[in-house]
């Protein structure tokens, strides 16, 4: 209906807000120091280095001290893409991040606070990116995809399916189905390597089904 302000609605909506998965895969594109610990298994397999997502701990509720993505909600006329790189900025201080949208989520109950529809956004970076926590997080750090806490909303889901993502794009002969985003999912330093390429794809993807199977037996709800 139209008011003498202009267009009205009178039906309850969702809010809208932005969350970003940046996974980090160190030196993605060199071979491991030769003291380092899994130096031998690591070359002799030609695998990268376990990949790590940036978290934040939560400074307030709901989820207060739980980890977390990234994000938080989108203003009043701002475009997504920009709420997500704002979002990102000012809780981890990480810049320059190309970022590629993931996907919607939108399931009822997913954030204690009201009806909430995230977009989640994803970056795959060999990037050595400094992070330091600021507005409403407490913390910001890298945590190991084979070791991740249990996850603020459905963010434990989010993160399955962003290293899904990751793993078909760095897969190699997947530059066609993601030319667009090519950017922002593969790291420049392995572009090239299609043995790299092949060999992070299987960590990535490995790494998705253990976080998938972890959250599907996760409680229903985090304490808030």
């Amino acid at each position: 209906m139209r008011g003498k302000a202009g267009f009205s609605y009178r039906f309850p909506r969702p809010a809208v807000t932005v969350d970003a998965c940046i996974i980090r895969v160190p030196g993605a594109g060199a071979r491991p120091a030769a003291d380092s610990s899994a130096a031998a298994a690591v070359a002799a397999a030609g695998a990268p280095p376990v990949p790590q997502v940036l978290l934040i701990e939560r400074g307030g509720k709901p989820f207060l001290g739980h980890w977390a993505l990234p994000g938080g909600f989108v203003d009043e006329h701002e475009d997504l893409n920009h709420a997500a790189k704002r979002e990102l900025v000012e809780e981890t201080g990480a810049t320059g991040l190309p970022l590629a949208q993931l996907g919607a989520y939108g399931a009822p109950g997913r954030d204690p606070r009201g009806h909430t529809v995230t977009v989640a956004y994803l970056c795959v970076t060999d990037r050595d990116v400094a992070v330091k926590a600021a507005d409403d997080a407490a913390k910001a750090e890298w945590h190991a995809v084979d070791a991740l806490p249990d996850l603020a909303f459905d963010h434990g889901t989010i993160v399955a399916d962003a290293l899904d993502a990751a793993a078909r794009a760095v897969r190699p002969g997947s530059e066609a189905f993601v030319a667009a985003a090519m950017a922002a999912l593969c790291p420049v330093s392995i572009r090239d390597d299609a043995a790299r390429r092949s060999a992070l794809a299987t960590v990535l993807a490995a790494a998705g089904v253990a976080l998938r199977a972890k959250s599907e037996a996760r409680p229903e709800t985090l304490s808030e």
